[in-house]
């Protein structure tokens, strides 16, 4: 251990090289390196955490950089956790960090996380969020959850004992997630939360402070309101009907996908088309020149059976939905979905010097 590195906490009264080792022995997984595990994975790795799980299946957008601090333009298109997992190793040499480049699912959650100290729960997502507490109350492990919401944000450390999601939320909530992307979202307020994450799970693994158990606390960051909502202390027992099947998660449609730089070789050559799914409104326009809109696959023309149809939208999320329908409407017919969306393409585009704008 690099004494040198952690003297400002060592010195913290309470804490001392005892509270260091215990985040230097201990496993944190956190699901989601979005906005909130961005910032929680930085300051655990900053603190000492000996061993980070980083768990999430989505690649880095050019929308998700002003707020997911740990991705710059070279990221775009490769898997958020394989880029963390570099980013903090180069960091942060004390910290073993594994990547897991999939969805969590029923099949999956138990074993990456049967040896945690603490889970973080960072996706947005009801239907993990439910997985990640049935199991976690389950196993007795803690879960740090938070939640974004345009400025607005919630924050808990749910236990079996003290209070779980389902006692914050109970079964049939209208609580969904929302796409910072689509719903708007200030950067330092996923910044804020993500650092009260770590700080909750660092308070966990050191065994100092107060730990934000048996609390739900709901926070206005951009009108200055916290108010806390108290849990009731009920033992949690997992049921069957409780425990989210894995086929409710698996939303990810089974589609070919292609980076922006694949897509562009194969446009080069001549063997693919792209098409973008997005309305005309959207924003930034393709700069691959001889895009084409979506009425052009839906017109009766069959030109494009004779080439890779590769279709682009804000994400990948519509037009891996845009592809499926292709393949169903033109069984002969080969097509993917364009990891990272359009505004990816443009990066890659710009990036190598090769402008296709008319």
């Amino acid at each position: 251990m690099d004494e040198l590195r952690y003297m400002a906490q060592t010195s913290l009264p309470g804490f001392g090289e005892e509270g260091q080792l215990k985040l230097l022995n201990a496993h944190v997984v956190i699901v989601g390196m979005g906005g909130l595990g961005c910032p929680a994975s930085q300051y655990l790795a900053a603190a000492g955490v000996g061993r980070l799980t980083l768990v999430d299946h989505d690649v880095v957008g050019v929308s998700n950089l002003h707020r997911q601090l740990l991705f710059d333009i070279r990221d775009v298109g490769q898997h958020k956790v394989a880029a963390a997992a570099r980013e903090l190793e180069c960091r942060y040499p004390d910290v073993r960090v594994r990547s897991v480049a999939e969805r969590i699912s029923e099949s999956t959650v138990r074993t990456l996380i049967s040896d945690a100290d603490v889970v973080l729960d960072a996706t947005d997502d009801i239907e993990a969020t439910l997985l990640l507490n049935d199991v976690c109350c389950e196993t007795h492990t803690p879960l740090v959850y938070g939640s974004i919401y345009r400025g607005s944000a919630q924050l808990a450390v749910f236990t079996a004992d003290d209070g779980d999601f389902r006692a914050a939320f109970p079964v049939g909530s209208s609580r969904g997630s929302v796409a910072c992307s689509l719903d708007g979202v200030l950067g330092p307020v996923t910044g804020i939360v993500g650092c009260y994450m770590a700080l909750e799970t660092i308070k966990l693994l050191a065994g100092i402070g107060k730990p934000r158990t048996g609390v739900l606390s709901a926070f206005d960051l951009l009108g200055n309101n916290q108010f806390d909502l108290a849990l009731p202390k009920t033992h949690h027992v997992v049921e069957k009907q409780h425990i989210v099947e894995s086929k409710q998660l698996g939303t990810e449609l089974e589609v070919d996908h292609v980076t922006p730089r694949e897509a562009l070789q194969l446009l080069d050559d001549g063997e693919a088309v792209l098409v973008d799914v997005r309305q005309v409104i959207e924003q930034p326009r393709s700069l691959w020149e001889n895009t084409l809109l979506m009425e052009s696959v839906n017109d009766g023309n069959r030109d494009h059976l004779n080439k890779v149809v590769v279709f682009g939208c804000a994400q990948g999320k519509r037009s891996a939905t845009a592809c499926k329908d292709y393949s169903k409407r033109y069984p002969e017919g080969r097509c993917a979905s364009l990891i990272g969306g359009i505004p990816a393409l443009n990066a890659e585009i710009k990036a190598r010097g090769c402008s296709h704008e008319d």
